[in-house]
């Protein structure tokens, strides 16, 4: 009987090594969510959806910073709409990613209608409960096998698959990669007839949010928390990024007031609301909602610049 447990243990101890190993080799390419959940905790964080996580580059940011003697790194720890719209399960994410002790962090919370808006306004109910950052407890461990274990739905192998898919430039298999600093670059065909069936895509798809999507007092309650959180550790600065006419103009149906609303937010917490709304037509975009990686740059720069002149 003895033996025979034995040979068990041996069949089950190599598979398990072999998916720790795989677990090893999980980085950026993996998906859109694990790297950031496998970080450090962080003094500067940028938080958002996908807007921000393509749209802000923490390694611009902290050469600009740099130049006035601030060394401490950035971390984008934006994810998507359906992972990290303000909420509860988003507050408790940044919460576990935040360095406590972090007493002169810069903290960018990016906003837009749609990060504070919802179907229903029952924080129990928002999509993102069924999610990666409400399932897994730590996000801050590398490799994260709870990760694997309640959230990664796809075969294991997939993480080989992407992770050489990226290092050696295969492009038909992989379109992104999340880079140190949390900044997510996605490579698409940037011809105008590829780039204007994206945004029509968007455009369509954001038309069909606006039957059933509306502005949360749950989700705005967790916005001044986050805020509230961040001012403890650090300066904080709303940001409203850019994004295509076409899509701007839905955001502003969607909650007509926003930009009221953040000012006056701003105002309560004595913090600054960069509005960039007014370059939604100076800068090129990969789908209407995403910044492209040139204009994600000069974003970047323009947000560092910014803040640079209040450090």
């Amino acid at each position: 009987m003895n033996k025979f447990i034995t040979k068990i243990l041996i069949i089950c101890f190599w598979p398990l090594v072999l998916a720790y190993a795989i677990m090893l080799m999980a980085d950026g390419s993996t998906d859109i969510c694990y790297l950031r959940l496998t970080t450090k905790k962080q003094s500067n964080i940028v938080t958002g959806t996908s807007r921000a996580a393509c749209g802000i580059i923490p390694n611009v940011l902290d050469s600009i910073y740099a130049s006035s003697g601030f060394y401490n790194k950035t971390y984008n720890f934006s994810f998507s709409l359906g992972h990290s719209p303000y909420g509860p399960t988003y507050y408790k994410a940044i919460n576990k990613k935040l360095n406590i002790k972090e007493k002169n962090g810069i903290f960018i919370v990016t906003v837009d209608p749609w990060s504070i808006s919802a179907e229903e306004d029952n924080a129990n109910k928002f999509e993102e409960n069924k999610r990666c950052l409400e399932k897994v407890n730590n996000v801050n461990v590398r490799p994260n096998v709870e990760y694997f274990i309640k959230s990664y739905s796809e075969p294991l192998v997939n993480v080989l698959k992407n992770h050489f898919a990226w290092k050696y430039n295969i492009n038909q298999i992989l379109s992104f990669n999340i880079d140190n600093g949390g900044w997510l670059f996605i490579k698409r065909e940037m011809d105008s007839v590829s780039v204007e069936s994206r945004i029509n895509a968007h455009v369509e798809e954001f038309n069909t949010y606006l039957k059933t999507v509306k502005y949360s007092e749950e989700r705005y309650k967790s916005l001044n928390e986050v805020i509230q959180l961040f001012k403890e550790h650090g300066e904080v600065y709303l940001v409203r990024l850019p994004v295509c006419p076409r899509i701007s103009s839905i955001d502003d149906t969607l909650i007509a007031n926003f930009d009221s609303i953040m000012t006056v937010t701003a105002k309560k917490y004595n913090i600054e609301y960069i509005n960039l709304t007014s370059y939604n037509s100076k800068y090129k975009y990969i789908d209407g909602n995403h910044l492209t990686k040139a204009s994600a740059y000069s974003v970047s720069v323009l947000i560092g610049e910014k803040i640079l002149k209040k450090i």
